[in-house]
């Protein structure tokens, strides 16, 4: 969603992303908090691919710290969250992008058999190279992001 606090006396921040145990509403990590130079931060879909493996897509560009590398990565529209380590990346290798609308991710399908995340929404390129618009696939094992079997 789009949400920062659960109540107006709230101090807690949950940055799009919560988490309902039954009884209690607790962060995701640290979240995925609005950057400055984004235009909103709009979570539309999730796909949980483990207990410890969560992803999540919408139109959004936000900015998480990266404890391995010192420093921040950049997050744009699909993001991967670790239980396991806490930590909120970006996939691994490609970026969505879009030659005539503002990206944005609206269905995310795990396929636990081929550890594959199915991807569809508004776009039409992988670090602007053409694919089929609104499909694309993200292999868990080959850490790629990809436009969907016979090209675009």
């Amino acid at each position: 969603g789009a949400f920062d606090t659960t109540c107006k006396d709230c101090q807690v921040q949950y940055c799009s992303v919560g988490k309902w145990s039954g009884y209690d509403f607790t962060r995701v990590g640290e979240g995925l908090c609005n950057s400055a130079l984004s235009h909103g931060m709009k979570i539309t879909t999730a796909s949980l691919a483990s207990p410890q493996s969560l992803y999540v897509g919408g139109s959004f560009y936000t900015r998480a710290w990266n404890g391995e590398a010192g420093d921040f990565v950049k997050i744009f529209n699909l993001a991967h969250f670790n239980a396991t380590t806490n930590i909120w990346a970006p996939l691994r290798h490609g970026q969505l992008t879009c030659s005539w609308c503002r990206v944005t991710v609206l269905a995310l399908a795990w396929d636990a058999k081929e550890r594959t995340l199915h991807i569809g929404g508004k776009f039409n390129s992988i670090d602007g190279k053409n694919i089929r618009a609104g499909l694309a696939m993200y292999k868990e094992d080959d850490e790629r992001l990809a436009g969907p079997p016979g090209g675009g």
